[in-house]
């Protein structure tokens, strides 16, 4: 008896894909459709501003279910080329429920209307054929973007989104630095006169006098060799 093939259905694993059964692929490389696509909505707003110790980041995404049944998203991620510690900021309203703003270190304000950081579990329901737009802010307070990578025109990033299955969606997008943001030292200006540098000041200096006897003294003459009174 010959032995029986294996035979993987792609368009079963579509279907069961799209409904939310989370299914092994046999061939990743197998032209299957993306149950959640991450896209730039705008590219302009997709960048990164340098410090002199930090980084911030900023990508404006739409997120979008194709599957046939509810999503939640279950957290986000981000990878960079390089070995970065970048966090997303956490929702301010978890200390100050009367918060309005997501305030980055560097002043930049967003309304928490229009950031994705906390649209997780409840918040992140996707319905099927719906999209999710907003801003993911993230923070790397230890490290800055290499210097290799300031002048480059796209900055290839890895934004993946775990849905509740615990499967993970990843989408390859790039965004650039901005490199007019980066912030600028504070200069000391010394306004005074230099070692070396003649004071040009009209008010004419007073001068000592030295031989004149210091005030409340007595100007009485004391002679060499004369008996003290």
């Amino acid at each position: 008896m010959k032995p029986k093939m294996e035979v993987h259905d792609h368009s079963l694993t579509t279907r069961l894909l799209a409904a939310g059964c989370p299914v092994a692929r046999v061939d990743e490389r197998a032209d299957v459709p993306a149950v959640i696509s991450i896209e730039l909505n705008q590219p302009g707003l997709t960048k990164a501003y340098n410090h002199p110790c930090s980084a911030e980041y900023l990508f404006d995404i739409r997120v979008t279910n194709h599957s046939y049944v509810d999503l939640q998203i279950h957290r986000f991620e981000c990878e960079l080329d390089w070995d970065s510690k970048m966090t997303w900021q956490r929702d301010p309203r978890i200390h100050d429920p009367k918060a309005l703003v997501y305030r980055l270190p560097s002043g930049t304000e967003f309304s928490c209307e229009k950031v994705l950081n906390h649209c997780t579990g409840r918040s992140g329901m996707i319905r099927p054929g719906e999209s999710l737009k907003g801003v993911l802010v993230g923070l790397d307070m230890r490290r800055k973007i290499p210097f290799d990578y300031l002048l480059a025109t796209g900055i290839p990033a890895g934004l993946s989104v775990f849905d509740q299955f615990g499967r993970r969606h990843r989408s390859v997008v790039e965004f650039e630095c901005d490199r007019t943001a980066l912030t600028k030292r504070l200069r000391t200006t010394y306004t005074g006169a230099g070692l070396y540098e003649r004071d040009t000041s009209t008010q004419p200096r007073k001068r000592m006098n030295l031989s004149a006897p210091p005030a409340g003294s007595s100007s009485r003459e004391v002679r060499v060799g004369a008996p003290l009174p």
